[in-house]
């Protein structure tokens, strides 16, 4: 006759099966974690339609931080400007969702060039200035590309992985954070969606 203890029953050969409700406790600790996780991740970060993944940033809804440098294609010195929109992307020749975006900052760009309302500047993540002199003059590009030796924009911007871009408000706050490839059409839903919020 199966003897009964604390544990639950015993099995035929006189163990209790406590193994398996180890097992059993670590699988509900394991769940136990992973949901609030993947709660937090959904709240941090999302994907739209198009497959863009709109970010959380510790600077969205501050002061951008201060962006100076030079401008690699121009040799001028480049500073983040107030006073319109500004996309600020983060990027490198090496990286191949950059190589892709760049058509559609080209095209982003263009859009805006002659009514001036909405500048780009890029910053070079941990890249050589003469590939993106290169880069640029293949794939195109008519603003900003600032150097960052030492990496100090890209830790001021929490920036660990490109491609990676802020839109910055007139205002100088920070409004939206896009990881991975832009589409121009994206940017400027983020810029519409901000301007309805201040008008």
């Amino acid at each position: 006759m199966n003897q009964l203890d604390d544990h639950g029953p015993a099995v035929a050969d006189g163990r209790s099966p406590r193994p398996l409700r180890r097992v059993r406790r670590w699988l509900w600790i394991a769940v136990a974690v992973a949901v609030p996780i993947g709660v937090a991740a959904n709240r941090f970060a999302h994907v739209t339609e198009s497959g863009v993944v709109i970010a959380a940033s510790s600077l969205i809804g501050r002061a951008a931080p201060p962006l100076a440098g030079t401008d690699v294609m121009l040799g001028r010195p480049v500073r983040l400007r107030t006073g319109r929109w500004t996309v600020v992307n983060f990027f490198a020749t090496w990286c191949v969702p950059c190589r892709k975006e760049q058509p559609e900052l080209v095209r982003f760009a263009a859009t805006h060039a002659g009514r001036g309302d909405v500048g780009v500047v890029s910053v070079i993540y941990q890249d050589d200035a003469g590939a993106v002199r290169a880069f640029e003059r293949t794939h195109g590009g008519t603003w900003p590309a600032v150097a960052d030796p030492g990496g100090v924009i890209a830790s001021a911007y929490e920036v660990t992985a490109v491609p990676r871009s802020f839109v910055v408000a007139p205002s100088g706050v920070v409004v939206a954070s896009v990881l991975g490839g832009v589409k121009a059409v994206r940017l400027d839903r983020i810029i519409a969606s901000h301007r309805a919020k201040v008008s």
